[in-house]
């Protein structure tokens, strides 16, 4: 394998595990400014972002654990 490539990969998910963390905390911070404005469907729109930007920080973090990083 080329470790080159390896570890180009392995520098890919840790940006992507980094953005789907901060998409999270986002999308929460969005949530709630469109309950407080009344936006109750656009509230439930942003927190199932969230939490989809969590279960994806989760798989990422499970590759990486997987791969020894």
């Amino acid at each position: 394998m080329d470790r080159q490539k390896i570890h180009k990969t392995l520098l890919n998910l840790k940006r992507a595990l980094k953005d789907e963390k901060k998409g999270e905390s986002f999308y929460l911070k969005v949530a709630e400014i469109a309950k407080d404005e009344g936006m109750l469907e656009a509230a439930q729109l942003f927190r199932n972002a969230s939490k989809d930007c969590k279960r994806h920080s989760a798989e990422i973090e499970n590759v990486l654990y997987n791969l020894g990083d």
